[in-house]
């Protein structure tokens, strides 16, 4: 069952954005941590501090978001909130622009990344049937996991690149939602709040 997200056409429409949405968020994930001690270095433990609460409440709100406007939306409104935040990082130069920007753009971009990372979880139980949520969630976490690697080398370029080449991923995933497959995980079902 481990290749069953493969071998149906209508699972390979799903797991194909699940996989670069995925791949996208667990890189961003890791390159805005990684960026941390380039963008505000004198202030690093508050930045973490800070980063960390704004992690929380993405998280924690990506259900009742997904539940009141649905799934699609909930990645576009996080993608949207992580990409401004990306944007901004990436066209401000860190050592010119006040510690306070600094602070607002990375929590923009954090609090985008922490909720569609909660969102890509709910995606995968919400569109993929029961007897393959767990192959789908190892496939989506294995290739992700194989793109986090190369986090840490990308944050060691100069900046801007890494905050652009971030920004390209994301847009990416932003429109690999536009590829999900709306169709129930369940043959005889409806997507409720897709």
């Amino acid at each position: 069952m481990g290749l069953g997200v493969f071998q149906e056409k209508g699972l390979q429409r799903k797991i194909f954005p699940l996989m670069l949405i995925w791949m996208s968020l667990i890189f961003a994930y890791f390159l805005i941590s990684f960026q941390m001690k380039y963008l505000d270095p004198a202030h690093i433990y508050s930045l973490s501090v800070w980063t960390s609460i704004t992690e929380i409440i993405g998280k924690l709100s990506a259900g009742s978001i997904t539940l009141a406007i649905g799934l699609r939306p909930m990645f576009f409104l996080s993608f949207g909130v992580a990409i401004t935040g990306i944007f901004f990082l990436a066209i401000f130069d860190p050592n010119t622009t006040s510690s306070t920007n600094i602070t607002i753009f990375m929590l923009l971009a954090r609090f985008g990344a922490s909720m569609a990372v909660s969102g890509a979880n709910i995606a995968i139980i919400m569109l993929m049937p029961t007897k393959v949520v767990g192959s789908a969630n190892g496939v989506c976490t294995f290739v992700a996991s194989i793109m986090a690697l190369f986090a840490p080398i990308i944050a060691e370029m100069p900046l801007p690149w890494p905050m652009i080449t971030l920004e390209c991923f994301m847009v990416m995933s932003a429109i690999a939602v536009l590829f999900l497959s709306e169709d129930s995980p369940d043959s005889e079902g409806t997507a409720d709040n897709f």
